[in-house]
């Protein structure tokens, strides 16, 4: 359809003799770079879009030889570079021609299907333009159905490419936030001209195109730099438009994929994670973004300024958490659409928010995103109430995720005051009965927040002690105007606050302070105004008393901040901390009001604020205050250090910081069925923990195989073939193994060795820590793991070698995680893939390294309970059968003829723990940490194909270590094509600051 209105404007436009006419620039911002091959109607409506664009733009278009109108198209336009080749050589050559003639300070490659939206390109350039290390941009594409093409691109490990939020709606909240990508569509992108001068544009071996774009954002992550997704770039795409057929792109995407894959396998094994929909939460996020914490705050609506009501102070936490290095889903329980223009002045453009899902939706959205977040900010008990009647908190707890509960402001005490102003005071039975209901609501939370130390009180003497929450205090944020006028530049008083509802504590305390207060301060301030700043409710005739002014609402206060000389708030009933006051006093205005206000501000009444309860000695003292300079000064200088002290950016900071870096508190006991993890898994695992530990202590805490040989039966991995094969690829050297990659990372660290404080996990006898020792590694450490025998020699061992820095003991990690503090590293070789609660785990080596601190891994991330794809069994077994018979005994003295795969019953009744959630081990770590190193190691077909024959190959028999190349060759050719993954990696992750 829109081809053939397309192909109608242009031969309207060809007719009428019309010119389009580009403004010729000396020093242009951008130069855009189009290559057109026929579909001139295409082009023209590019053309009329970039028209309407705010840069100082550069067009040039390169004709490959088109044979439509295109030649005729171009003659009506002016102020354009054309360039015309004599052949089609297609949208790579093209682009890299026109580059090398422009003359722009960036680079936008766009397709002449592509039509720019006015401020696509505006805002691309800014985004660009905002940090040194953004390398290219790219944004939202729109298919002519009106849905998304992609909102970001993202490369998996097997080379294949997927657009996030393809389909969806163009403003779904998924789409709608700014994040580091793989890639961006070439479609549409905005990089510097010296950085792709730098790269030496596209690499030819995609022409004509496809991938060429990928390769690009690729190799810009190789030299540090970034690309970004910016969702107020939008662009009309007609897919395919500008190609001559749709099995063309077909045919050239897979071919080029190939030449991508090989060109770049070390870090697509390395970086990306496989093809699944499980992996796409955390793959529309680039390395190393993607490693960040991940925080989903709930509160009523998109925290706005304008809607007062503890709204600034959220907006505030969400803007310091972005800030802090969070990545941060807002979810709003009552409001269904979501205003973007004013969202984007006021709201961090990094930040997710969630559209059109409400409190009806929020137990399927946790659902969807079970595991993903490391924590959860609920704002306000009614939103506290929804989370735990839809069992969104049953979710939250099922995947060990932390739950922080802001309590905004403690209502119940709002009720409270309310009743006593209105003269039917509640009793204390009654007052005590509402606080305790509120405070239900912590139930189950890892932490509560407050906003004053008033209210922190009440909920410590309130919760029960056998249940003991961590409680915060974090306020409202306040910066100190410097330079504010003085005494005698002021005239008048203010008041600031929503007047919509008649019956909230604004319409009532200042309804009160107009019909009680103010008339005493006319008489003796004859002609003085109260000018009032806020929406108000339509019937507000009892307001306009003498000397009241009305402004309603005003987008900057700055200036009534300056012009009045004291601001008031008379709040009778309220809960929370009073913003406002903290705004006015900030911007140097000394405040009167309630004695609520003053507790509630901790302010002394007299000394930091004006505070009676009483009208006329309110009146009275308001009119002193009024009329005395030093009074004035004295009670502002006051204030204002109060308020630099308890609530300056720094303290607000440093206070939420402790909020979301408070340690974890495990997860409520739940049988495995309610894990995350395979349905197999789920539908039979042991609900008996103590039966589990019996199991594993039992498998686990025997002797070893009695000679070397025979260990490689059991443990093929230990083969010193297979070894040094896997040491190469962990290092590039045979001799080194994953260690030694952790030595130099603690070395580029500025580390000091040994490392003087580690803990190892799932330790066993403990010859890794006594290796880790004798290398110089680590001086002290102590290693866990649940089989006391194993514990046992572990100890004995290292007493006899002499060992003292080492220590062991027995520990379920499950259930009790580790209790140190300020590690230095924690180490985990072979024995994560026995443990199911593993973000419990993670959490806790989170919460005990020190920032900066290191966790090595060293582990099986195959399938879940050994469950080999068909792909595996086949290779697997077609290479014991090229074996001589002799290679094939096994220990028992049978013939080793196929590889099998047990079942999960089978599995659960050797070993409860084995593999129990090994495909879960990479991304729970990368949601936690920052990957410094990954390294596949294999393993994927020597593991199981050696297994019982391995004491037949002699590493010294040129014959049996032939076969064993031969397994580890095409091992390292299927992983290379991406048809098999690695069950092997050496993971080195980092606890952020």
């Amino acid at each position: 359809m829109l081809g053939g209105f397309a192909a109608e404007e242009l031969r309207e436009f060809l007719a009428s003799g019309e010119k389009l006419r580009f403004e010729h620039f000396n020093e242009p911002e951008v130069s855009v770079l189009i290559a057109v091959w026929n579909k001139a109607y295409f082009t023209l409506r590019c053309l009329r879009a970039l028209l309407a664009a705010q840069e100082r733009l550069e067009v040039i278009v390169v004709d490959n030889d088109s044979t439509d109108e295109t030649a005729a198209l171009l003659a009506q336009v002016e102020g354009i570079q054309v360039i015309r080749n004599k052949v089609n050589e297609g949208f790579l050559l093209a682009t890299n021609r026109a580059a090398a003639a422009a003359r722009g300070r960036d680079l936008l490659l766009l397709n002449s299907d592509a039509f720019v939206r006015p401020d696509a390109i505006s805002a691309a350039v800014a985004t660009l333009r905002s940090a040194p290390d953004i390398g290219a941009v790219g944004g939202r594409l729109v298919l002519p159905d009106g849905k998304l093409q992609e909102a970001g691109s993202i490369i998996w490990s097997d080379g294949s490419t997927q657009g996030y939020a393809r389909d969806a709606v163009p403003e779904a909240g998924e789409a709608m936030f700014q994040r580091d990508v793989d890639y961006c569509s070439g479609a549409f992108l905005l990089t510097p001209r010296a950085t792709w001068e730098r790269l030496g544009g596209f690499d030819q071996i995609y022409a004509p195109a496809y991938y060429e774009e990928v390769d690009y954002c690729l190799r810009l992550r190789e030299i540090g730099l970034r690309t970004v997704f910016e969702p107020d770039a939008v662009v009309d795409h007609f897919e395919f438009g500008s190609e001559g057929k749709r099995g063309d792109a077909v045919a050239l995407s897979m071919r080029n994929r190939r030449t991508f894959r090989h060109r770049h396998a070390t870090r697509l094994l390395t970086h990306h994670f496989p093809p699944a929909p499980g992996n796409v939460l955390i793959g529309r996020h680039a390395t190393p973004a993607r490693a960040r914490r991940r925080l989903l705050v709930m509160d009523d609506f998109v925290p706005l300024n304008s809607l007062g009501s503890g709204f600034p102070r959220l907006r505030e936490i969400l803007a310091a958490i972005a800030a802090a290095g969070w990545s941060v889903t807002f979810y709003p329980t009552n409001q269904a659409e979501v205003d973007w223009a004013a969202t984007r002045r006021e709201i961090p453009r990094e930040i997710e928010i969630v559209v059109n899902g409400g409190s009806p939706g929020l137990a399927s959205f946790l659902a969807a995103r079970a595991g993903y977040f490391d924590a959860v900010l609920v704002s306000r008990p009614h939103n506290m109430a929804t989370l735990k009647q839809t069992g969104g908190a049953d979710i939250l707890a099922q995947s060990g995720t932390r739950v922080i509960y802001d309590a905004e402001a403690l209502f119940s005490l709002r009720e409270i005051e309310q009743a006593r102003v209105l003269g039917t005071p509640l009793s204390r039975e009654e007052a005590d009965g509402l606080i305790r209901s509120e405070l239900a609501l912590c139930a189950g939370s890892d932490a509560v927040v407050c906003v004053s130390e008033e209210e922190a009180k009440v909920f410590r003497e309130h919760l029960p002690e056998t249940a003991p929450v961590p409680i915060c205090v974090l306020s409202h944020p306040t910066t100190a105007r410097v330079g504010a006028p003085g005494f005698d530049a002021r005239h008048g008083f203010l008041f600031v606050g929503r007047l919509l509802e008649k019956t909230a504590p604004n319409w009532d305390g200042l309804l009160w302070f107009i019909r009680e207060c103010w008339p005493a301060v006319r008489e003796a301030l004859p002609g003085v105004t109260l000018t009032v700043a806020g929406r108000v409710h339509q019937e507000h005739e009892e307001l306009l008393q003498p000397g009241v002014r009305l402004l309603g609402s005003v987008d900057d206060l700055g200036p009534l901040y300056d012009a009045a000389r004291i601001f008031v708030a008379p709040i009778r009933f309220a809960a929370g901390v009073p913003i406002k006051i903290l705004e006015a006093t900030a911007a140097g205005l000394p405040c009167a009001g309630t004695r609520l206000m003053a507790r509630q501000m901790s302010f002394d009444a007299g000394v930091e604020m004006v505070a009676e309860d009483d009208p006329e000695a309110l009146a009275r003292e308001v009119v002193a205050l009024y009329g005395d300079a030093s009074a004035w000064t004295s009670m502002r200088d006051a204030a204002g250090g109060r308020i630099s002290r308890e609530h300056g950016a720094d303290h607000f900071r440093q206070a939420l910081r402790r909020v979301l870096d408070e340690p974890v508190r495990a997860p409520a006991e739940a049988a495995f069925t309610q894990l995350s993890g395979t349905s197999a898994d789920q539908a039979l695992e042991p609900q008996n923990d103590a039966q589990r530990i019996e199991r594993v202590a039992e498998v686990w805490g025997g002797a070893l195989p009695p000679t070397e040989a025979e260990q490689w039966s059991r443990f093929p991995l230990s083969h010193p073939v297979v070894k040094a094969a896997m040491n190469r690829r962990a290092t590039g050297n045979p001799e080194h193994d994953g260690y030694w990659l952790l030595r130099s990372n603690i070395l580029a660290a500025d580390g000091a060795l040994p490392v003087p404080r580690a803990v190892s996990l799932c330790c066993g006898a403990g010859a890794v820590e006594r290796d880790l020792v004798r290398r110089g590694l680590i001086s002290r450490c102590t290693g866990y793991d649940l089989a006391p025998d194993a514990i046992n020699t572990a100890r004995m061992v290292a007493a006899s070698e002499g060992l003292e820095g080492l220590d062991y003991a027995v520990r379920d990690l499950e259930r009790v995680g580790l209790d140190e503090k300020g590690l230095d590293l924690v180490v985990a070789h072979q024995g994560v893939h026995h443990l199911s609660r593993l973000e419990t785990v993670f959490d806790s080596v989170h919460a005990a390294l020190r920032p900066g601190g290191l966790f090595h891994v060293d582990e099986f991330v195959g399938p879940n309970r050994f469950q080999w794809t068909d792909r595996q069994l086949e290779e697997m077994t077609a290479w014991v059968r090229s074996l001589p018979e002799r290679y094939r005994v096994m220990t028992g003295g049978s013939i080793k003829d196929s590889v099998g795969r047990a079942t999960v019953a089978e599995m659960i009744a050797y070993d409860p723990s084995e593999a129990v959630r090994s495909s879960d081990i990479e991304r729970l770590i990368s949601e936690r940490f920052e990957i410094l190193e990954r390294r596949p190691l294999g393993g994927t077909l020597a593991m199981m194909a050696l297994a019982d024959i391995g004491h037949n190959f002699d590493p010294n028999s040129v014959e049996a270590v032939s076969y064993l190349d031969k397994l580890l060759c095409r091992e390292e050719e299927l992983m290379a094509a991406g048809e098999i993954g690695s069950d092997f990696v050496v993971l080195i992750a980092r606890r952020q600051a």
